[in-house]
């Protein structure tokens, strides 16, 4: 029998899927492939442009970490060698005594090279500069140019740096302050622990002009005329002093410190070399000459010294004690017991002004003080009544302050105050907390208004 199959579809009926041929499968499977590998290769284009992107950010980091570097070098002090060796002496102690008088932090290089790292901008990079070189002019006993005007930060800001100026006779008692080489100075100022120097005002006005052209190949170089460095002689291979008289074009002329008969020699700047110290002694040499001591007479007002007409005709010193119209009342210092005379302002002559040195004294209130101190008690050795004639004025503060007590019956017990060696003085002081001179017939007391 022969059999037939009819299949039916009615209107909206979906015919069935057919099955899939074979090469529709593989077709499939290598678009999947392609899909997965093009996403494959998205992927490693990301991470290779990520991974560029942090090789560039880690490059960009170095090169600012680089240059840093190289500014932090730009910007380094150069001390003299044996300065930055006793700087670091005894556990780096000298070092952070400047570190806390400055409020920095200092890194210090044997050659002589000191970074100054601090937190308060342009004004703590001037104030620890100057702390720094404070203390090297100490050690070597030589004075310390100060600038002026005062920087411009610091009168912005309102801010005075934390010292105390001492006046010192010149002539009279400088050298005695200061001890052979500034000795004395530095004993009392490490005990302390504050620094002391005699400073040399400079003002801008007074330094010479260079010439613009100079200025910038120096800049460039870092080598200026004058400089005293150092270059091989020869091809002996040793070096030799020489002195810079010109610089252009990243060469130099230099003529040979240890023979003046050898011709000048051309050199480019990489075949000098730093000479040790040289800019610390070329500081020193370069020093302005002091000034003039001044003839200018101390005007005649009441405590000044001066010259006076006695009545037998003759000149004799005197001191003011009070002024009256057109005179001036006068004790005699020859004879205590000759009355007090009234003389004619014409007949009177002021005494020509002490020639003064300044000093600056650096570090805490108490220890500048206690140094400030020291000092007066060794000018008035000197000069006697230089500073009893302008005496301090009592504290009233309950801080650390001056306590300027007269001595009983002008000084009659003094010797008993003082005691062998100073013995007395001292346990009064170590008694109260306190540090006690006496300067003439004054006692002169520094601490808090309790332990005065």
């Amino acid at each position: 029998s022969n059999f037939f199959v009819f299949t039916l579809r009615f209107p909206g009926q979906m015919a069935e899927e057919e099955p899939p041929t074979k090469k529709a499968k593989v077709a499939e499977e290598e678009e999947k492939q392609e899909d997965k590998e093009e996403k494959q290769e998205d992927k490693e284009e990301k991470e290779q442009e990520e991974k560029e992107e942090a090789e560039a950010e880690a490059e960009a980091t170095d090169a600012a970490g680089d240059a840093a570097e190289e500014k932090k070098k730009d910007d380094a002090i150069t001390i003299d060698c044996d300065d930055a060796a006793w700087l670091e002496e005894d556990g780096n102690t000298r070092l952070r005594v400047l570190e806390q008088m400055a409020g920095a932090r200092f890194s210090v290089d044997p050659s002589g090279k000191v970074s100054v790292r601090n937190e308060k901008g342009p004004r703590g990079d001037a104030w620890a500069t100057r702390c720094l070189r404070a203390f090297c002019a100490m050690r070597q006993g030589i004075d310390l140019d100060i600038q002026l005007p005062l920087p411009a930060e610091w009168e912005e800001d309102g801010w005075s740096p934390p010292m105390t100026v001492v006046e010192v006779p010149s002539e009279e008692a400088t050298g005695y302050v200061m001890g052979k080489g500034g000795a004395r100075l530095l004993e009392l100022s490490e005990k302390l622990g504050v620094v002391t120097v005699k400073v040399d005002e400079v003002s801008k006005k007074d330094e010479p002009e260079e010439k613009e052209e100079e200025k910038a190949e120096e800049a460039d170089t870092g080598v200026k005329v004058g400089d005293l460095m150092e270059a091989q002689y020869g091809n002996k291979g040793r070096w030799f002093e020489v002195e810079i008289v010109e610089v252009a074009d990243g060469r130099v002329k230099a003529k040979w410190t240890y023979d003046e008969e050898q011709p000048m020699a051309d050199l480019a700047i990489e075949e000098l070399r730093p000479k040790e110290g040289a800019e610390e002694k070329k500081k020193v040499e370069e020093r302005p000459a002091k000034r003039a001591k001044t003839t200018e007479t101390a005007p005649i007002e009441v405590g000044a010294e001066v010259e006076a007409k006695f009545s037998n005709g003759r000149w004799f010193d005197a001191k003011v004690t009070k002024l009256g119209k057109g005179t001036a009342w006068l004790k005699w210092d020859y004879d205590e017991t000759v009355p007090e005379s009234e003389v004619a302002l014409e007949d009177i002559k002021g005494k020509p002004k002490m020639a003064i040195d300044k000093f600056h004294i650096y570090g805490d209130e108490r220890g500048r003080m206690i140094m400030e101190l020291r000092m007066l008690t060794l000018i008035e050795m000197k000069v006697p009544g230089f500073v009893t004639s302008k005496p301090k004025e009592t504290s009233t503060s309950d801080g650390v302050g001056w306590s300027v007590v007269p001595l009983h019956n002008d000084g009659e017990l003094k010797a008993k105050l003082i005691g062998k060696g100073g013995a007395v003085r001292l346990k009064i002081g170590r008694v109260c907390e306190s540090e006690v001179e006496y300067i003439g017939n004054l006692a002169y007391i520094v601490g808090t208004k309790r332990q005065r």
